[in-house]
């Protein structure tokens, strides 16, 4: 069951005019900066931003090392399984208690 509690029903009036004349005043405004040599210059403080990009390239850097010792280590046991197979295929086969 839906309830109505009435409707508003509104008319806005716009002063085209005013909007006109404070956006010419803008463009005048603007005309005056392009004619003159301007310099800006912007401040930030970066030191939040310098201490996470410190922190991710701590954390690349595990990684990496990471994944170098993993790399380092699945290379040294493929080195010595193979080792230990060519061990075992010299050693004699067949039945030798006879």
């Amino acid at each position: 069951m839906a309830l109505n509690v009435g409707e508003l029903i509104a008319y806005l009036r716009l002063d085209m005019g005013d909007f006109d004349e404070k956006l010419a005043g803008a463009q005048a405004q603007a005309d005056k900066l392009d004619s003159k040599n301007v310099d800006v210059k912007v401040k930030a403080d970066t030191a939040v931003a310098e201490e996470k990009l410190a922190a991710v390239a701590v954390s690349e850097d595990a990684v990496a090392s990471t994944a170098r010792a993993r790399t380092s280590l699945a290379s040294w046991r493929c080195r010595h399984e193979r080792a230990d197979h060519r061990k075992a295929s010299e050693l004699p086969r067949g039945n030798s208690h006879r």
